[in-house]
């Protein structure tokens, strides 16, 4: 298993994140790639496409916030692989009515544009 991690701030150095989330040196050697190009949902699913077709995965679990995951598995879906599987693995949240508000319009700009071929 490998782990992609879209967005990471150019701030974050890896043996940090390594130390926050309890991974050892090996396994981050060998499995995770921390992506410092994304800055938002379209270029960290356009990130994550280019290096899930270059390393052939198949099969990818989505992981994001609730309110989040409509827009970005919508993103990935529109730039990855025809045959990739994406799980999604939503984590709760409790966001307010101006991030939902924000989002959900978010989410209808880019279906709209989903529609026009954009």
């Amino acid at each position: 298993m490998r782990l992609f991690v879209a967005g990471v701030d150019k701030s974050v150095k890896p043996r940090e994140f390594a130390a926050e989330y309890g991974v050892s040196a090996g396994t981050m050697a060998c499995c995770v790639v921390l992506d410092f190009k994304s800055v938002d949902t379209v270029s960290n699913a356009s990130e994550s496409a280019f290096w899930i077709a270059a390393n052939r995965i198949r099969s990818v679990r989505l992981v994001t916030s609730d309110w989040h995951m409509r827009r970005a598995a919508l993103e990935l879906a529109r730039v990855a692989p025809n045959d990739l599987e994406i799980i999604r693995d939503a984590v709760p949240s409790q966001p307010g009515f101006d991030t939902m508000v924000l989002e959900y319009n978010k989410l209808l700009a880019r279906m709209a544009l989903s529609v026009v071929g954009k």
